[in-house]
Formats: C-alpha cells, sequence, structure tokens
C-alpha cells in the first residue's frame, strides 16, 4: 500500500496584473529554440529543445545548470532537435527528431534524469506488411518523434513520421510495458509534417495540430479514436489544452475554441487580442493566457470579453507555456525562460489554500475525499498542473492508489486546494 501524506501550502495573497512584470532567465547566448518543460518533484525541474539544448534545476528553479545529453546519442550528436518530453514521478520521455536521413529515437528516464535510456525505431517494428502502419517497413528511413505524453510509468503515446522511399508516413503508437513494445494506434491518416500534440485525461486523450488542422479524440485509451478535423474553421491548430475529459481549448490561427461537450460541439468562438498566438494557459474556462507569436502576452479573465497585455513587447517568441511550476508560469522562449507569479490570474489557483472545507485520506487503498456539501466536483493534478481526473461526487469519492505514480498531486475540491505527495 502507498502511503499519502497530506500537507498545506500557505495563501497566497492575490495580486492585481498592475505592477508585475516577466522576469526573464537567460540559460545562455545560443538563442536555441525551447520546446518542452517538465518536473519531478518541488525542486527538480527540466527544460530542453533545438540543436541538444538541455537544462535541469535542483533548486525549484532558483538556478539552471547546462546538461549534455550526447553520450545517449546513438548516431551522434549532429541535428539533435528535442522537441517534446512528458513526465510522471521519477520518469520522464523525450521525442527526438534529427536531420537528414539519420533517424531520430526517445530518451527515457525512471531516476529523475540522473540516468537516460533511448529507445530505437526497432521497437515499434509491429510486423505489418503496410508502410503506412510500420515505421520498420523494408526500406524505411529518417524516423523522427514530434510529440510524447506519458500516462503513467509504463503507457505512454508518441507521433512518429518516417519516409519509404519518397513517401511519407506519420502514426501514433503507444506502449504498455515502459517502452519496450509500442503498436500502431489505427487513427485517421495524418499526412505531411505534422508536428502537433497528444494530450490525456484519465482514458480521454487527443492529437491536435498542423496545418491540416487535425483532431482525434479517443474516449477508451486510444484503442479506437473519432475524427473532428476541421480544416476551414480553425486553419491552423496551433496548441491544445484540457480543463477536464471533455472540456476543452483549441487555439487555431485567428480564433480560440471552447467546449465541453464530449463531441466538441456548441464551441464558443472567443475571438484573440491577436492572430498568430503560439499557446495557451489556461487556468479556467474564463482565465487564460495566449502568446502572441512576437512580442506580445494577453491575459483575459472574462472568457475574452477583454484582455490585459501583460507582455512589455520585450519577449522573443514564447513557442510553448508548458506548466505552473513553484507558483510561477513558465513561458519557453530562445535560450530563454519567462516567469510570472501565477496569482496574476487573480483568481484561486493550483497553489492556493483557504479554508479547509474537505479532507482527504488514505483507506483500503484508495485516495479518499470527503466532504459535507452534497455537489461537489473535484480535480487531481500533478504538481506540473497536468489533469489527471475530473469527477462529480456527492459526499465522497474514491481513487485507488494504485492507479497514481509515485510523486506530488494537488487536490482540488469546491475551489479549495492541498498537495498531497503519495509515494
Amino acid at each position: 500500500m502507498r502511503k499519502i501524506f497530506v500537507l498545506f501550502w500557505t495563501v497566497l495573497t492575490a495580486i492585481s496584473v498592475q505592477g508585475q512584470s516577466w522576469d526573464i532567465i537567460t540559460l545562455d547566448d545560443s538563442g536555441r529554440k525551447l520546446r518542452a518543460m517538465c518536473s519531478f518533484s518541488e525542486d527538480e525541474a527540466f527544460v530542453c529543445g533545438y540543436d541538444s539544448i538541455f537544462f535541469k534545476t535542483l533548486d525549484g528553479g532558483l538556478s539552471w545548470e547546462h546538461q549534455s545529453l550526447k553520450e545517449f546519442y546513438p548516431e551522434g550528436d549532429h541535428g539533435i532537435n528535442l522537441y517534446d518530453a512528458s513526465s510522471i514521478g521519477n520518469t520522464a520521455l523525450i521525442a527526438i527528431g534529427k536531420e537528414g536521413d539519420n533517424s531520430g529515437f526517445l530518451l527515457k528516464t525512471d531516476d529523475k534524469g540522473d540516468s537516460w535510456n533511448y529507445i530505437l525505431p526497432s521497437a515499434f517494428d509491429n510486423g505489418f506488411d503496410d508502410p503506412s502502419k510500420n515505421p520498420m517497413f523494408e526500406g524505411s528511413l529518417k524516423h523522427h518523434f514530434y510529440c510524447v505524453e506519458l500516462i503513467n510509468e509504463n503507457t505512454a503515446f508518441s507521433l512518429m513520421q518516417w519516409y519509404v522511399g519518397s513517401d511519407r508516413y506519420n502514426g501514433i503508437f503507444k506502449t504498455s510495458d515502459g517502452g519496450t513494445n509500442w503498436y500502431y494506434c489505427n487513427t485517421p491518416t495524418i499526412e505531411g509534417n505534422s508536428d502537433g500534440d497528444i494530450v490525456f485525461v484519465g482514458n480521454t486523450g487527443y492529437f491536435a495540430g498542423g496545418a491540416k488542422s487535425y483532431i482525434f479524440k479517443t474516449t477508451d485509451g486510444g484503442d479506437t479514436w473519432q475524427d473532428y478535423t476541421d480544416d476551414e474553421k480553425y486553419a491552423y491548430i496551433w496548441s491544445i489544452k484540457l480543463l477536464g475529459e471533455h472540456e476543452v481549448f483549441i487555439l487555431g490561427q485567428d480564433n480560440l475554441f471552447y467546449s465541453n461537450t464530449s463531441d466538441l460541439s456548441n464551441q464558443t468562438i472567443l475571438p484573440l487580442n491577436e492572430s498568430f498566438s503560439t499557446d495557451i494557459y489556461a487556468n479556467s474556462s474564463d482565465a487564460f493566457i495566449t502568446f502572441k507569436k512576437h512580442d506580445n502576452i494577453y491575459l483575459t479573465k472574462d472568457q475574452g470579453s477583454s484582455w490585459d497585455m501583460i507582455g512589455d513587447g520585450s519577449t522573443t517568441y514564447i513557442r510553448k507555456c508548458d506548466m505552473i511550476y513553484n507558483n510561477k508560469l513558465y513561458g519557453l522562449s530562445d535560450s530563454k525562460l519567462y516567469t510570472i507569479d501565477s496569482s496574476i490570474f487573480n483568481t484561486t489557483d493550483l497553489y492556493t489554500l483557504q479554508q479547509e472545507t474537505f479532507k482527504v485520506f488514505i483507506e483500503d487503498a484508495n485516495l479518499l475525499i470527503k466532504t459535507d456539501d452534497p455537489k461537489s466536483s473535484m480535480s487531481l493534478y500533478y504538481i506540473s498542473g497536468q489533469l489527471v481526473t475530473k469527477k462529480q461526487f456527492s459526499g465522497q469519492v474514491m481513487i485507488p492508489t494504485s492507479n497514481l505514480t509515485p510523486g506530488i498531486y494537488i487536490v482540488e475540491c469546491n475551489k479549495q486546494y492541498q498537495k498531497i505527495y503519495i509515494k
């Protein structure tokens, strides 16, 4: 049985946008593009990106140290691009592509990045006599990994692209044994050079992205996928964010779309303050931030009716806003980290604890959440802010601890928050 410890965080005083500014952390002077950020604990996290850039913090983001992963590259370090990363507990996966005819691969750690092992494209050989489904079909080459999503220590999804002759193919693959074996997910066809993103809450997941405006959804852990692609509506999908299994933001080229229906119907169109935003961080269905392609950052707290510019015009292309880490929202740029206090939302956030109105404890290998409120909702988040599950309940809800990877979590219940540590 895993042990659970309930800890309390101090109350944060809400501060308005006025008077706040983004702090800039310059990692080096190379200008290499940062693409992903992952956390293992309150102390340890890493950022990575193009041309092998990789920095790690051991003090909660106060300082960042360059680390080389070259010893783990099986074919040399030329043209190494770290496109995406995902972490849960002590485990992380990095999706890597390489320039030219060389193949990319996945890197995996189970000890918070102290050591890494690579997963080569050969692990994706599924025996299909079909070049569009088997990346190890005879004559295949130039395998590139564009995105990865960890579900737990053993389960993950990844998007790979490969060539057979002059024909280019893309596929989403799933592993259930920690990365030893991967199988092809029978999704609709993905054409072209399709960078994208895979996000999951429980068994519900989405693949979204690219110039084709792909959106695929699964509700059975990747066995079947429904196609919601709409090129005319979205024009180009930059980002997708989940607030729940069926509550989603889709960032298109000129508009932001919000839906809380299982089939993505009845979408609310939220015109962007500026077009060509590259990412979104959503604190709730009302409060979120978008990042303009080059120089401005905008915040709304009324679902897009009004916007405040919280950038000063000096940012250099924030590509990703991956997480809130230790009370700070992180934006990833060119060899720089932009951080700002999460209280800019001026609402209760994942790191705010007010009066305790619910109890969290362990009983018979279950995480129990109890409240006197007959109509309650709860959400469970990883320390990174990634949603694990979201439920409506009356009085009590149980979550088996066997389904939870050891690590730090945030429990939200009726807009109140507690931090828990499961090991």
